[in-house]
């Protein structure tokens, strides 16, 4: 992979940017909804273990990353006809 690409994925990486628009702020809202409740039927599901605890981290990652990729490429969302909210 040359050089060039990777430094300006990089600095976008690493730039600081927001979510800001409407759609993406009730999208982030979603998925903090969602990894809520889930984070809540683990919890009350499961018996405290390893397990238990790798569940709720891989739940915090997911709405982590799902922020983070809100922020890096909010222009690009899908748009709602072609989610699928099942």
């Amino acid at each position: 992979m040359p050089i060039a690409p990777i430094k300006e994925r990089l600095k976008k990486n690493f730039s600081r940017s927001l979510i800001v628009s409407e759609r993406e702020i009730r999208l982030y809202s979603e998925i903090l909804k969602v990894g809520e409740h889930l984070s809540n039927l683990i919890n009350d599901c499961l018996v405290d273990s390893r397990e238990k605890s790798l569940a709720l981290t891989k739940v915090e990652e997911a709405v982590m990353w799902s922020g983070t990729g809100l922020e890096r490429n909010g222009n690009r969302l899908q748009s709602d006809d072609n989610r699928n909210d099942s």
